[in-house]
């Protein structure tokens, strides 16, 4: 009928649009049932849990427009002309009220007995000789009782659309449920910055393999699935045995999709406590697929159906990656993870019981509930409405946020480990508690995932050359800017970059396993953070302010981006361009950031800021990282305390400002940088001349008799003179030049 009447589908494809038909209408039919069960539970006093009466005393309105029923309001008397007509009919009465009016019916004589002084009849009667006989014995009483004749006439029965009333608590959560974001709905801009964001999102993740990854990880690291396939595990009320899936994530996702299709009691009951299955909140879908976006808009207002359509089809292709990735591959894996949670919740409580340990029964909808709440924080598809979220809070959250549902997931999993607070944070955002245990259940879920983490990255760490890694740590545990990396906590994969001949310099490569379970641990590095889980407007604000990318290294200059492409620097340690000069570096990095995954990395390695290989495993969802060696903080490098006494406390009294030495040096007029190797035998050599002569010179009388200010100078001077002659050295082995031979000292003086 749309198609006929000229209009085209929301949701392209048949298929596609009757399923989004069926949702709809089973969403409808849902709140009707919602609302009738509403109105028909009564407590012991005879209330019903939504009642009409606006008077009842801690009762609230229910604001959404389907909270209403029709009540039957009496009937209505109307001669034959005046009725609405022969069929029923809906009439809007006095100050808009809806009255239904059923066909008027003829109704019956009747004869009617009225005592002496009566304000009303005695009796009604619609047989004449009952009446006859009742009026004879009353006139016996009574003589002046009257027997009246009522003629035949017509009647509509009338019901009334009436609001619904809750008490307050409750009132209060279903209306934050049903609210209309009514900031984005009134105001354009805000409507079409949501939709640009939801639809920059959408392109970013067209082809990332990220989610798949981090719910494989979910369901290896987390669930109870038991590592060997096929193991039987009996539903200790229902007896009904169910086969584990084992740790293999392809397997437990089908798994999870055959009891979808079966529609598993087990299953049913664990969506009937808050279980979220196909369910995408980290961007608004239903706004991409109701408005076109600007390429579209601007393609079509120019006529060129050819790009509508390649727009079309990308649009397409996008929503089936979407719908494979969270209705298929995430409805599966959490169907199967929440059922193998809950029988392992009532195994054990089964077993408390029966011991003695436990003094009630297991009650299968209250661990339903924790089961479910449990895989909705693990796999991500929080229910919101049940909840207690008010959609504006959602909207906001996506405009801040890349992935809102995602991160919002792990911190309250992390969060939850601390009884109470939780329901502190549901509190503070308006939603309501969640049900009792959940801690215990949060701490057992961390306890299990950080020690298979920790096993697992021992054992690939052995696999990938763990000869290094004593010497890997002493590096990221230096100090606490290593340590808030965390990359200690990754598996060093630098061995198999030098297998394909990759030189990384002083870098090194890291493959995370916990992936996004450290997340949370990363809030002692809120800038870092902000950058990881910002959203593409968050994300080019902070890259324009703060002038470095996600990596924190900053954007090249002009110069050096028209020279040679590059668009950040190789390190985070070195020195930023002014706002000017790295602008439009800032603005090539960011486009390039909001491109599908693989589309940004190819560019990345294109401008040699990535290898190949580093650009090819995060392409596929890969958690890579770089981690770099600590940075020489000390001016001089030494174990004796007296000449690092000295230094600190001239340093404190910002007398002696000297930097740490540099990388780089000039040979022949050409920067070179050191590698790790010759860099440390660079300081080291530095610091065992300076701290030598530091030592000789502090413990004369001399020193004693020198101010603070002439300490300081003389100090400058031996680190200046000490590095000289390490540097010599350390350019000879760059070079290869004889020994003794002068190399630019001065030229790289300003730079050392």
């Amino acid at each position: 009928d749309g198609w006929k009447a000229g209009y085209d589908l929301a949701v392209k494809g048949l298929t596609g649009s009757y399923g989004e038909y069926m949702q709809e209408l089973e969403t409808v039919l849902a709140n009707k049932d919602f609302v009738a069960q509403g109105y028909n539970t009564r407590d012991a006093a005879g209330r019903r849990l939504f009642d009409t009466r606006s008077d009842l005393p801690g009762y609230k309105e229910l604001k959404a427009p389907g909270f209403s029923v029709w009540e039957w309001a009496g009937t209505a008397k109307a001669k034959a002309d005046e009725t609405p007509g022969a069929e029923a009919a809906l009439l809007l009465g006095d100050r808009g009220r809806k009255f239904f009016f059923s066909r008027p019916e003829v109704a019956p004589e009747r004869w009617q007995v009225w005592k002496t002084g009566a304000k009303g009849p005695s009796k009604t009667f619609t047989d004449l000789k009952a009446a006859q006989a009742y009026y004879d014995q009353v006139e016996v009483d009574d003589p002046g009782a009257t027997l009246r004749h009522i003629p035949m006439s017509e009647e509509a029965a009338a019901w009334e659309k009436r609001k619904l009333y809750a008490p307050a608590p409750l009132a209060n959560l279903i209306n934050r449920m049903t609210a209309q974001d009514n900031i984005f709905r009134n105001t354009p801009a805000l409507a079409a910055l949501a939709r640009l964001n939801s639809g920059l999102k959408s392109w970013i993740l067209l082809s990332s393999f990220f989610h798949h990854m981090a719910g494989s990880r979910s369901w290896i690291f987390a669930v109870h699935h038991g590592w060997k396939a096929g193991r039987e595990v009996t539903d200790p009320v229902t007896g009904e045995v169910y086969k584990t899936a084992g740790w293999n994530p392809v397997r437990a996702y089908k798994a999870g999709l055959a009891k979808i299709f079966d529609l598993d009691p087990l299953l049913t009951l664990l969506v009937k406590n808050g279980l979220t299955l196909g369910e995408l909140r980290d961007w608004d879908e239903n706004a991409l697929r109701s408005a076109p976006g600007l390429m579209e808009t601007a393609a079509r207002s120019l006529g060129n159906e050819s790009m509508v359509k390649v727009l079309s089809f990308g649009k397409r292709t996008r929503e089936g990656f979407t719908d494979s990735l969270f209705k298929r591959f995430f409805a599966g894996l959490k169907a199967e993870a929440a059922v193998m949670e809950y029988v392992h919740e009532l195994s054990r409580e089964q077993k408390l019981y029966t011991e003695g340990k436990q003094t009630n029964p297991p009650d299968v909808d209250k661990i339903a509930e924790r089961a479910a709440r449990l895989i909705n924080e693990d796999f991500g598809g929080l229910h919101l409405e049940r909840m207690g979220r008010h959609p504006l809070l959602q909207k906001l959250s996506r405009l801040i946020l890349l992935a809102p549902d995602w991160t919002e997931s792990n911190f309250r999993m992390f969060t939850g480990m601390v009884p109470g607070l939780n329901n502190v944070i549901d509190r503070a955002l308006g939603g309501i508690e969640a049900p009792k245990g959940m801690d215990r259940m949060y701490r057992a879920f961390f306890g299990r995932v950080l020690l298979r983490v920790f096993f697992s990255t021992l054992l690939a760490q052995m696999l990938f050359g763990g000869d290094d890694r004593d010497k890997f740590m002493d590096e990221q545990t230096a100090d606490f800017d290593q340590v808030k990396k965390f990359r200690w906590a990754e598996v060093d994969i630098s061995g198999l970059y030098r297998a394909f001949g990759i030189d990384l310099g002083d870098k090194r490569k890291t493959f995370s396993l916990g992936g996004h379970f450290y997340d949370p641990l990363k809030l002692v590095d809120p800038a870092a953070l902000i950058k990881h889980k910002g959203s593409p407007f968050v994300r080019a604000m902070d890259a324009l302010f703060t002038g470095t990318d996600w990596a924190e290294r900053p954007y090249t200059g002009a110069a050096e981006f028209l020279r040679t492409g590059r668009t950040v620097k190789d390190s985070r340690f070195q020195e930023k361009a002014g706002f000017w000069s790295r602008l439009p570096a800032t603005v090539a990095n960011v486009f390039s950031q909001m491109q599908p995954v693989q589309v940004g990395y190819a560019l990345a390695w294109l401008r040699g800021e990535e290898d190949g290989l580093t650009s090819l495993l995060r392409s596929s969802g890969a958690m890579v990282g770089t981690a770099y060696p600590p940075r020489e903080k000390a001016a001089v490098r030494t174990e004796n305390d007296a000449v690092s006494s000295a230094l600190s406390d001239l340093a404190g009294k910002g007398l002696f400002t000297m930097a740490p030495p540099s990388r780089t040096v000039t040979v022949h007029g050409v920067p070179m940088k050191m590698n790790r190797e010759q860099f440390d035998a660079y300081a080291a050599e530095a610091g065992r001349i300076a701290e030598k002569k530091i030592a000789r010179l502090i413990s004369t009388a001399r020193w004693r008799a020198m101010d603070n200010g002439e300490k300081a100078e003389a100090l400058e001077k031996i680190v200046k003179s000490a590095r000289r002659k390490a540097r010599q050295k350390a350019k000879q082995g760059l070079t290869g030049a004889p020994a003794g031979k002068p190399l630019d000292n001065a030229a790289d003086a300003a730079i050392q």
